[in-house]
C-alpha cells in the first residue's frame, strides 16, 4: 500500500499538471482575442467594421488550402496524358516548374493580404489596384471567376475519386465491363460524403471565437 506522503505528492503533481494545462489554454485565448482585436482594429483603420467570426485555425487553413489545391490528386488524374505526351521528365519538371509559378502567385497574394486583409479577397484588391472607372466592372469580373474557380474542384473532386474506383475494381477484376452510369453513383456518393463533412462536421472541428467575459 502506497504511503500517505506518496499519494499527497501524486495529488499535488496531478493538480500542478492540471493547472499548468489550465493556464496554458486561458493564456491562448488570451492571445487569440488579442490578435482578433488587433485584426479588428487593422480592418477599423482602412474603413471596414469586422462581420465575420474567424473560426478557423491555422491547421484548418492548411488542410483547407491543400484540399483545394489538390495537387497529388490532379497529377495522378492527369498523368495518363503526361506520360505519353514527354514521358517521366515532362511529369517531374513540370511539376517542379508549375510548383515554382505557383509560388509565385503565392507570392503576389501574399502581399496583397498583407496590405489589404480583408475577406473579399481578390475581388477587393482588383478593385482598389484598377482605374476608378473599371473598378466595379473588374471586380465583379474577377469575383465570379473567383467563384467558378471554386466551384470547379466541387465537382472535380468526385469525378477524380469515382474513375479511381472504377479504375481499381477494373484492375482486379478483368471480366468486369465498366459502364459510364456505373461511374455516376459513385460520383454522387462522393458529393454527398464531402456534403455531409462540410455542412455538419467542419463546423465542430473549427475554432470558436473567445468569448469576452471571465
Amino acid at each position: 500500500m502506497p504511503s500517505l506522503r506518496k499519494l499527497s505528492q501524486m495529488s499535488a503533481m496531478i493538480y500542478s499538471v492540471r493547472t499548468d494545462a489550465q493556464n496554458s489554454i486561458l493564456s491562448h485565448h488570451e492571445k487569440r482575442r488579442t490578435r482578433l482585436a488587433d485584426d479588428a482594429a487593422q480592418l477599423a483603420a482602412m474603413g471596414h467594421k469586422q462581420q465575420l467570426q474567424r473560426n478557423f485555425s491555422m491547421i484548418s487553413m492548411l488542410g483547407l488550402a491543400l484540399a483545394i489545391i489538390n495537387t497529388w490528386t490532379a497529377l495522378a488524374a492527369s498523368i495518363t496524358l503526361a506520360l505519353p505526351s514527354g514521358g517521366s521528365s515532362s511529369v517531374i519538371w513540370g511539376l517542379v516548374g508549375a510548383g515554382i509559378c505557383n509560388l509565385c502567385l503565392a507570392a503576389l497574394l501574399a502581399e496583397f493580404l498583407s496590405a489589404y486583409p480583408t475577406a473579399g479577397g481578390q475581388y477587393h484588391w482588383a478593385a482598389i489596384i484598377s482605374w476608378k472607372r473599371a473598378d466595379r466592372a473588374i471586380s465583379y469580373v474577377t469575383g465570379w471567376i473567383n467563384v467558378c474557380g471554386q466551384v470547379a474542384p466541387s465537382a472535380t473532386g468526385p469525378l477524380l475519386g469515382s474513375t479511381f474506383v472504377v479504375d481499381i475494381i477494373s484492375l482486379f477484376n478483368h471480366s468486369y465491363d465498366a459502364r459510364p452510369w456505373h461511374q455516376f453513383p459513385i460520383y454522387v456518393g462522393f458529393a454527398l460524403v464531402a456534403l455531409a463533412i462540410n455542412a455538419f462536421l467542419l463546423p465542430n472541428f473549427t475554432l470558436r471565437r473567445p468569448s469576452s467575459g471571465p
